[in-house]
């Protein structure tokens, strides 16, 4: 159940946030003053309102103000604005599409100059204010219905008594009607009102345009990664989520493209949170798979919805199909996450879950309770823009971290050359030993005195010295050194392969090695990445007690993999602790370079990762962490 802790916490904490915000930045729960019976007052309120109580409604009727005065047109019903998504209203018989005229009579102080923010209304419509027809939004007449999208203000002098007429006419959206509240205030208060609006939209597009493109630049400079190209299409989803208001604010449109693109746009973020999870948490998904969701998502939502129109049905089948994808998502994402979990797991891990969550209960939260966001937007859409700053955060460290590990590499290479007269310095000892243990041979003193095995076993443990110093030569060579060749290799079985090598060196000080952990796939350099773990192992079977175990264990988070490699004996003092990646630093002067872990830790930082070592109570181990790409 502990593990489960952080989880429970964050899905308490998204229910809580969405509730907040869905009560603070919510026209429904705004401190206003409520019309009744189709008459508002507003003549001591100096703040700026929202009109969504109580309109008159007269069903399938285009009325003027003339034609009410003169009872022409006979009221169907009072309406909340949002409270339908058509014009069906309390009848469940009436079809969702048709014509209707929207009522409002405001009381205010006369001659006194307001403004009023329409925000889109479906799909055509004529707004009258106190008689006079103030502006148009395509053609409301049945038999020259034009329909056209217009997000706009206006501004009039108020009388006492301020009458409001809309008639509106839908027949090919799956929206009809008035369906978002008209802000009603002073020209000040409505241009602050659309003036923030546009900020925080511009700032929800900003980041997610940014990180799109540095995601894509990311996914196509690292060999194609499926992190980098998930984060791009969540970041392009969620800009074809958002970007409708925008659009609509900026431009006058006579096509529902946009809100096509809105609406398949909302699906893909969806599936492709779903899919990001799935990766981060080790699911392997073919690029096949991946298109063939993308494609059947497309197909089934998108593509019908552009032959939808005047066919009310298909709309309501459209709509409970894109309700039972995000239910399945939903569903998976939460099954995925609640497998998953460990108590040990991984901090960006941790924080990418928590967002997932957050971003879960916002999608299903939005269409629970009567919300209409003021500024901030949705909860979808604020869940959305955690995700793009999450993926900003993580890429910004990664690319800070590449260039500090770049500047060390091109600090270090000045260095590399001196490297190759310090190997080649230390070639002379171990050779002059050679040459006399051989003379002594051929002289036939060592015969005599009965010491051929020793000078033997000698010549063998210098040959051991010198070509170990040979191969740490080679690898020194600047040219070389900085050109990885990299291939995907298997850890597990470089480990194996290098316990093969030095088996006879394990048996004689009675060690074994373990490999804990699942196999790794690393792609870099296998000779030099080789070369870094022959060191260490080295090393380790140097300062092992014997009768103990030298432990390779393999562990792989969201961002890295970590080799760690620890073995029981001697631990390294302070002093050495301090020194032990220097160039020719050892604390054993006639048989060591110096140069085994400089050159290691060379290695690891060429691939861009990092070497540390810990020694304590017997205990001494090397961390190798490899960044992915």
């Amino acid at each position: 159940m502990k593990k489960y802790k952080f989880i429970l916490i964050a899905f308490f904490f998204a229910i809580v946030l969405n509730l907040i915000i869905q009560h603070v930045d919510n026209k429904y729960t705004y401190n206003d003053i409520e019309a009744i019976y189709g008459i508002v007052d507003y003549t001591d309120s100096s703040q700026m309102h929202f009109l969504i109580h109580d309109w008159e409604v007269y069903q399938d009727q285009l009325l003027t103000s003339e034609d009410i005065k003169n009872k022409q047109g006979q009221l169907t019903q009072y309406v909340d604005v949002g409270e339908f998504g058509g014009f069906e209203f309390y009848s469940q018989n009436q079809k969702a599409h048709g014509q209707a005229t929207y009522r409002i009579r405001i009381y205010d102080q006369p001659q006194k100059v307001v403004a009023m923010q329409l925000p889109e209304i479906f799909s055509a419509y004529k707004l009258y204010i106190n008689g006079q027809l103030y502006t148009q939004s395509g053609i409301v007449e049945k038999e020259n219905y034009t329909p056209e999208i217009l997000n706009t203000m206006v501004t009039f002098t108020t009388q006492e008594c301020n009458e409001i007429i809309i008639q509106v006419s839908d027949y090919d959206h799956y929206y009809s009607g008035m369906i978002y509240p008209i802000a009603y205030g002073s020209q000040r208060q409505i241009s602050i009102y659309q003036t923030i609006q546009t900020l925080i939209k511009g700032l929800q597009s900003f980041l997610p345009l940014v990180m799109a493109i540095v995601c894509i630049v990311s996914y196509w400079k690292t060999g194609y990664a499926k992190r980098d190209g998930y984060f791009a299409c969540i970041c392009l989803s969620y800009l074809g989520y958002i970007l409708y208001a925008i659009v609509h604010l900026l431009i006058n449109s006579q096509s529902f493209l946009w809100y096509r693109l809105e609406d398949i746009s909302y699906y893909l973020l969806i599936y492709f949170v779903a899919l990001l999870l799935l990766q981060q948490c080790h699911y392997k998904i073919s690029r096949i798979y991946s298109f063939v969701g993308l494609f059947v998502l497309i197909a089934t939502l998108f593509l019908p919805s552009l032959w939808i129109s005047y066919n009310q049905d298909m709309i309501y089948g459209l709509s409970y199909m894109g309700q039972l994808y995000k239910g399945l998502f939903s569903f998976l994402m939460i099954f995925i996450i609640f497998r998953n979990v460990e108590e040990n797991m991984d901090s960006s891990l941790k924080y990418l879950i928590m967002i997932i969550i957050l971003f879960v209960v916002s999608i299903n939260m939005d269409s629970i309770f009567w919300y209409e966001p003021i500024y901030l937007g949705w909860g979808s859409e604020i869940a959305g823009f955690v995700l793009s700053v999450y993926f900003s955060i993580i890429m910004v460290s990664e690319k800070i971290q590449f260039y500090q590990q770049n500047k060390i590499l091109s600090e270090n290479k000045k260095q590399m050359k001196d490297y190759i007269f310090d190997v080649a310095h230390d070639l002379k000892a171990p050779a002059a030993s050679l040459y006399g243990y051989v003379e002594l041979l051929n002289s036939g003193i060592a015969k005599k005195q009965n010491k051929e095995e020793y000078l033997l076993s000698q010549i063998a443990q210098k040959v051991q010295i010198l070509s170990k110093r040979i191969a740490l030569l080679q690898t020194l060579d600047i040219e070389k050194s900085l050109i990885l060749n990299k291939n995907l290799f298997s850890l597990t079985k470089m480990i194996e392969s290098l316990e093969q090598r030095y088996q006879i060196l394990l048996q004689d000080k009675q060690l074994e090695i373990k490999i804990i952990g699942q196999d790794i796939e690393l792609y870099a350099d296998q000779e030099k990445i080789s070369i870094c773990l022959e060191n260490i192992l080295l090393n380790a079977i140097e300062h092992a007690y014997s009768n103990s175990a030298i432990v390779f264990e393999l562990l792989e988070d969201a961002l890295s993999y970590q080799i760690q490699i620890t073995n029981h004996g001697k631990i390294i003092s302070k002093e050495d602790m301090n020194h032990i990646f220097e160039r020719g630093y050892t604390s054993h002067q006639n048989e060591h370079s110096g140069l085994g872990l400089a050159i290691c830790q060379k290695i690891i930082q060429a691939h861009v990762g990092e070497i540390t070592v810990q020694s304590l109570h017997d205990i001494t181990t090397f961390i190798i962490v490899f960044i992915k790409k």
